[in-house]
């Protein structure tokens, strides 16, 4: 299918018409063309005042601006319930070590997300997703890391499976167990560890839940 974007205002690119990448104060890059050819979900050409014979969708963008896709390489969008009280106690000067010890962080998502069963955590990420979308998100990447568990790791897991099955955008999921340790292991380090190599990276990649695993290093 061949698509048409004309009457454009703007088109903002990553790459330059000389075919060099751009970097700091060179992304500012405005092509003089006012039109796009799209071919079969692929860009193909940069026009100016083109005709529309040939296309078979022509959109009229009246003015508008064409750029290109935003990408957010790290999300926690898969959790139930939200902590923006420790916005207030982090701006009164407390530290997230100490947020953490008053029972707040990652550990109190992880006790809501574990209370959330998997439709739910579904249609509340499908509503986050959504809100990224409608500000220019076109690739994501989605951590699980809200469970510390073997159940709620994976119905994060199987939400964003979900997600990319529903949604045309770009995601790419990463199980983040190593995101902190859970209260049942915390006497135990090494055996939560184990419990990941040896549980459940090998269950993850054979069902392919992850194209990514990832590991959040910090003090303590």
């Amino acid at each position: 299918m061949k698509i048409l974007l004309k009457n454009l205002s703007e088109v903002v690119q990553c790459h330059s018409e000389e075919g060099f990448i751009p970097l700091g104060s060179d992304l500012d890059i405005v092509s003089k063309s006012n039109a796009i050819a799209i071919e079969d979900g692929k860009i193909i050409s940069l026009l100016s005042n083109p005709s529309e014979t040939g296309y078979d969708r022509v959109y009229d963008c009246k003015g508008g601006i064409a750029l290109p896709g935003f990408i957010d390489s790290h999300t926690h969008l898969v959790f139930h319930k939200t902590r923006e009280d420790e916005f207030e106690m982090r701006a009164k000067g407390s530290t997230y070590k100490e947020i953490a010890e008053a029972g707040g962080g990652i550990k109190k998502s992880v006790k809501m997300t574990r209370e959330a069963d998997e439709k739910t955590l579904f249609n509340e990420s499908r509503k986050n997703l959504e809100k990224f979308i409608e500000k220019g998100i076109t690739s994501i990447e989605i951590k699980s890391g809200y469970g510390l568990d073997r159940e709620t790791e994976l119905k994060q897991l199987r939400v964003i499976r979900r997600l990319k099955e529903e949604f045309k955008i770009n995601i790419r999921s990463t199980y983040l167990g190593a995101h902190e340790i859970p209260i049942e292991y915390k006497d135990d380090r090494d055996g939560y560890i184990k419990f990941m190599t040896d549980e459940m990276i090998p269950f993850i990649a054979k069902e392919r839940l992850a194209d990514y695993v990832d590991v959040f290093c910090e003090k303590g």
